[in-house]
């Protein structure tokens, strides 16, 4: 019985994957037999979600580095059981899994909140709402979202080539309930994996 709730666990998640236009193949070898198992790509230069010289380590960085053959793009993105997000539709968590092998690390805002630049790094997974993105399709560019983080009320951030990933507020907003996102280009991103070598 267990057996069967993992399989329609894991088909509803690619069926989720699907539904926000999705790609069919991998990034890394280890993420063939792992379908869901890729990474963000931004829109304005294509730059993905990259750990820091591909170091499961805690506090380790996460930065914008061109897509290609590499552990260090390789996330599974899954929907927490449990935890603030447990209820909220399409809320995704993003776990460092280097050539598809789970590390324990998830994409994280530690802080310290709303109206300021908070620097996105690898935290042990826990499914607290400092780890937990909630998309928002972009109005003007089919297939993209703005990935807010439930803890912070701000939008996942690019900030060029090899530089750090930030989540930050959006205009002069005040409140943290009225943000919402403006469709920039370096908060707009969507799942992306590579074809695995012949």
């Amino acid at each position: 019985m267990r057996r069967l709730a993992q399989i329609g666990a894991a088909a509803a998640l690619v069926t989720f994957l699907g539904g926000l236009g999705q790609a069919a193949q991998a990034s890394t070898p280890g993420c063939v037999s792992n379908g869901f198992c890729g990474t963000q790509q931004h829109h304005g230069d294509g730059l993905v979600i990259d750990v820091f010289h591909a170091s499961a380590t805690v506090g380790n960085k996460l930065i914008s580095f061109p897509n290609g053959d590499d552990r260090a793009t390789d996330f599974i993105n899954y929907h927490p059981a449990s935890g603030p997000a447990a209820n909220i539709s399409g809320a995704k968590a993003f776990a460092y899994a280097p050539n598809g092998n789970p590390s324990g690390l998830c994409l994280s805002d530690p802080g310290p909140g709303f109206g300021t630049a908070d620097l996105i790094v690898l935290r042990p997974c826990n499914n607290s709402k400092f780890q937990v993105w909630v998309p928002t399709a972009s109005e003007s560019v089919s297939g993209y979202f703005s990935w807010g983080n439930l803890a912070s009320n701000q939008f996942l951030t690019s900030n060029g080539l090899r530089a750090q990933l930030t989540d930050v507020k959006d205009g002069t907003v005040g409140d943290p309930s009225n943000n919402v996102p403006d469709g920039r280009d370096s908060q707009l991103w969507k799942f992306v994996q590579l074809p695995a070598a012949a």
